[in-house]
């Protein structure tokens, strides 16, 4: 635990990477010898002689498995989409052809069966929402019996801050990036933080923008065609951009939940060793087992 050091004339507390005092600007040579390690023991001791110490390794999983699940299932999703491409440009063409929208009709009830996953997926992510949030506050909850000090988030903070659009966007990376920096200052880790944020939980934004942008468009170019040639040739190159804009989100999701995953495991791992360091160094061997 030896990541903050403590200068000898004011007494001012520093991150490892610092090489001045914060405060009165003093050099790191003039630090107070494993001073550090002792204010984070006694603090972590002080706190948790008023709150126990409850590990968040099980919500962790819980909801690492959820993440993982909500994007799998994205790509399964995608893959029968795309593959399902050459069918809605087949019954488009067959509608025009015969005045009829019995082949749009036909095509949309056999992708009806998509619903039900598309629903399971929903309701995954809710559920991983929920699980993050939940984490999160234990893990912010956790940090002043690790040494870390008072978080500027509370618990309940960390809990809702997932759930509200936009704002999960703006605070919750912030929220993450502390406690990583409370539990281990050397990692950084906040270009991480940021791109699993925005990956998994600012795919959403990136598709109802550019859905919006893409029909907005395509719908311009079909009242504007002069034949129905121009018009399909419209159409046809909508579902290309759809299908791109479709590609890039699910993998923004994918890559997003795979480095949330990492993180979370990390903060746990982290978490971890410094509960054992803390009953090693003053709770004793008993307390440890």
């Amino acid at each position: 635990m030896n990541d903050i050091w403590v200068y000898s004339a004011c007494k001012s507390i520093n991150r490892e990477r610092d090489s001045r005092c914060y405060k009165c600007g003093g050099r790191r040579e003039a630090a107070m010898p494993d001073e550090g390690h002792n204010v984070r023991v006694a603090s972590a001791v002080a706190e948790r002689a008023a709150r126990g110490y409850e590990s968040s390794l099980a919500m962790a999983v819980v909801t690492a498995l959820l993440i993982v699940s909500v994007a799998a299932l994205g790509l399964i999703l995608l893959f029968l989409q795309l593959q399902a491409m050459p069918a809605m440009r087949e019954a488009f063409l067959s509608a025009i052809a015969s005045g009829s929208s019995a082949p749009l009709d036909a095509y949309l009830l056999d992708q009806a069966r998509l619903v039900v996953p598309s629903l399971v997926r929903t309701g995954l992510l809710v559920l991983a929402v929920l699980g993050f949030g939940i984490w999160l506050s234990r893990v912010v909850l956790n940090i002043p019996a690790l040494g870390g000090g008072t978080p500027p988030w509370g618990p309940w903070k960390a809990f809702l801050y997932p759930m509200i659009p936009i704002v999960n966007l703006v605070k919750v990376p912030g929220i993450v990036q502390d406690a990583m920096y409370r539990l281990e200052p050397r990692a950084g880790g906040l270009f991480m933080v940021l791109a699993a944020w925005l990956g998994f939980f600012g795919s959403w934004l990136v598709g109802i923008v550019g859905e919006w942008v893409i029909t907005g468009f395509a719908l311009d170019s079909i009242l504007r065609a002069r034949s129905l040639e121009g018009a399909v040739n419209a159409f046809g190159a909508m579902l290309d951009q759809v299908s791109v804009l479709a590609l890039v989100t699910e993998v923004m999701v994918a890559a997003g939940a795979a480095l949330l995953v990492v993180i979370m495991l990390r903060i746990e791992r982290r978490a971890a060793a410094r509960d054992r360091e803390i009953r090693a160094a003053f709770l004793g061997a008993g307390s440890a087992a």
